[in-house]
């Protein structure tokens, strides 16, 4: 019977023009899992966290990412260190309006992620590194929506992730933290009941669980949109829609590990209805955020 199978479909590949189809076993139970690679390694230990930036004296100004692309919009950056420099994923659109991911060393050099693209007409956002740049997850909608990641190993090859949950509509990722010994996600979610910040962890970046630890009070009951976490899981920045106006938030974890309490609004009223999208360099030395008609805006000391 199987083999009949495999010939009744190798015949339909022959007829619809289909690539091949592979057969492959699945490995033993006792060998499934064990030896299985991990996508990142968190450093052993706990954390301890430090005071959250104050952001009192910064200032803002308008900013660039380099190259400068007539007509280019940016939906989305985050940043990560490679050989003691700051670098940037950037999703954006090309100068043919279609969007993708550019990895930007910020000296005026991109490589756009052709392998991590959205089919056509589909879109991409919320780039969400591990703090070395080796591991990129992103969400993309319109088509084939859903949360998805690669690997700089394997040339960015483009896979699929749930980061643990299942029927949502929407599980938006952050930047990763390594926390505790664990990575750690700020995941923005949707699904018909709910519309809410879960902070998830993992110890091998593809087994994902959520957890209780994310319980701030947000005035109004705000709509969440996205989230930063800083490389150390201690800093959480989160963008919400609150009636007419977008609002940034900046919170720490308590003594229990948890984000908790009122959370620290951050002044961005001098730039219109819609300032969102955080993200802070590695070293939390500055914060980022695209403003109204798209303009980027960089706060600094």
């Amino acid at each position: 019977m199987r083999t009949l199978a495999i010939c009744l479909l190798a015949g339909c590949n022959s007829i619809f023009g289909l690539q091949d189809v592979i057969l492959v076993d699945s490995p033993p139970p006792s060998e499934a899992g064990v030896d299985a690679p991990r996508l990142v390694v968190p450093p052993d230990g706990s954390t301890t966290c430090g005071a959250l930036p104050s952001f009192s004296g910064w200032i803002d100004e308008a900013a660039t990412i380099t190259p400068v692309i007539a007509g280019r919009e940016i939906s989305g950056l985050a940043f990560y260190e490679r050989a003691g420099a700051q670098r940037a994923f950037v999703t954006r659109t090309d100068a043919s309006g279609s969007l993708g991911i550019w990895d930007n060393d910020l000296a005026g050099t991109e490589v756009r992620l052709a392998s991590l693209g959205p089919p056509n007409g589909g879109s991409v956002s919320a780039p969400s590194p591990t703090p070395d740049g080796e591991h990129l997850w992103f969400r993309q909608d319109l088509f084939a929506p859903g949360t998805y990641y690669g690997s700089r190993v394997d040339g960015w090859q483009k896979q699929e992730s749930t980061l643990g949950f299942v029927d949502v509509q929407i599980a938006r990722p952050s930047p990763v933290g390594f926390y505790d010994g664990t990575a750690r996600m700020i995941v923005q979610t949707q699904d018909a009941s709910r519309n809410a910040f879960v902070e998830v962890s993992s110890p091998d970046g593809t087994t994902w669980t959520e957890l209780d630890t994310f319980k701030l009070t947000l005035p109004g009951s705000p709509i969440p949109l996205s989230a930063y976490l800083s490389p150390d899981g201690c800093v959480a920045v989160v963008s919400v829609w609150a009636g007419a106006f977008y609002k940034l938030y900046i919170a720490g974890r308590d003594a229990t590990g948890a984000f908790s309490g009122a959370p620290t609004e951050i002044d961005v009223s001098a730039h219109g209805c819609c300032p969102s999208r955080p993200a802070m360099t590695t070293d939390l030395g500055s914060l980022w955020f695209i403003a109204t008609n798209n303009q980027l805006v960089r706060r600094h000391p």
